[in-house]
């Protein structure tokens, strides 16, 4: 086996982030004074040079568990057999079962994921899969989607970096990270404050409280940012998101549109059951109360307004009822079509 030197692992995982950091740096707009340019296509090489150093550290993390070099190299490994698995021996070792070898390619984020599991190591795996949607979604958006997207996967990085660092390498991230670290923490204050002050916003526009799930989801169609705050022209006539004129205005380009589409767009695309490629109907139709394609008809319950079916199935065959039916008197169509036929007799 060719010598193994798990260290060197750590300094290109941390050599990758710094990289994606200066990538980041020269992916935004310079600030005045700032002798540089703006080059948007360093946004994809940070993307690319974050995710693959926060890998990196998290099989370092995998390969550090054991003592033994052969074990911590077989550990970051694909085995030969799919079904092989590796079993701490409570000695410091390893032993795999069934066994049969390995690959030279190391493990995905599906592999790191079962070691971390195995090994008991702890990490926000929810976040992790945010940022890889995010780093997979760079490499196929619109060239302005980068601009926000690695403004959010940055700030996503931080707190997870930082919790890891310290709970799992038992080490100082600002020691870890050097001269990356502040730009990461002055990055992360920055979009988390801008966030939080967006939430403010919109707790005072009365978002409908199914609706509210979504508002966090919603995402600027010019430059993809997750930065959008109520219109300030809006909030101060005193509208709700209720009114169908009420606007957002995103923070990073100042695009100017209707949130209402947005939100129901949202939540459409999360809950409809649906086969969009397909010609199965959907579960949305429109509200006969609010008059918005938000009635989830598997529930029977408008996701904007909260009206519901008085009547949920037919009092004669028990047949699911929809909207139209509700004027039947708890029949549904057939049925109160033959009742009426019976009552005219």
């Amino acid at each position: 086996m060719t010598k193994f030197d798990i260290e060197k692992l750590k300094d290109n995982a941390v050599t990758s982030i710094r990289l994606g950091v200066e990538d980041f740096l020269h992916s935004q707009k310079p600030k005045d004074g700032e002798g540089r340019k703006q080059d948007v296509s360093r946004a994809l090489s940070a993307s690319r040079n974050l995710f693959a150093g926060l890998l990196l550290l998290m099989k370092y993390k995998i390969a550090s568990s054991v003592d033994d070099e052969e074990a911590a190299y077989n550990l970051i490994r694909k085995p030969k057999n799919k079904n092989a698995i590796p079993h701490p021996d409570g000695k410091g070792g390893i032993r795999w079962e069934p066994e049969g070898g390995f690959q030279e390619n190391t493990i995905d984020v599906s592999g790191i994921e079962e070691r971390f599991s195995i090994l008991e190591i702890k990490i926000d795996w929810e976040t992790i899969k945010r940022i890889q949607k995010t780093r997979n979604g760079l490499e196929h958006l619109h060239p302005m989607a980068p601009l926000a997207d690695i403004a959010s996967m940055l700030a996503d990085l931080f707190p997870l970096l930082r919790d890891f660092s310290r709970d799992e390498l038992e080490e100082d991230p600002a020691e870890l990270l050097g001269e990356a670290w502040p730009i990461m923490l002055h990055h992360h204050t920055f979009y988390a404050a801008i966030r939080k002050e967006c939430e403010q916003g919109w707790s005072q526009t009365g978002v409908p409280p199914r609706m509210q799930p979504w508002l966090d989801r919603c995402h600027c169609p010019a430059c993809f940012s997750e930065l959008l705050q109520p219109h300030p022209e809006d909030v101060e006539k005193c509208l709700k998101v209720d009114d169908h004129d009420f606007r957002y205005k995103c923070h990073v380009c100042g695009q100017v549109d209707l949130i209402e589409p947005e939100l129901i767009r949202e939540m459409q695309y999360e809950m409809d059951g649906s086969d969009r490629f397909s010609d199965q109907p959907s579960d949305f139709e429109e509200c006969d109360c609010c008059h918005r394609h938000t009635f989830l008809t598997r529930d029977g319950c408008c996701q904007w307004c909260d009206h519901e079916l008085e009547d949920r199935e037919c009092r004669r065959c028990d047949t699911p009822l929809r909207q139209e039916d509700q004027g039947n008197g708890g029949y549904c169509g057939s049925c109160n079509h033959e009742r009426e036929r019976i009552m005219a007799e």
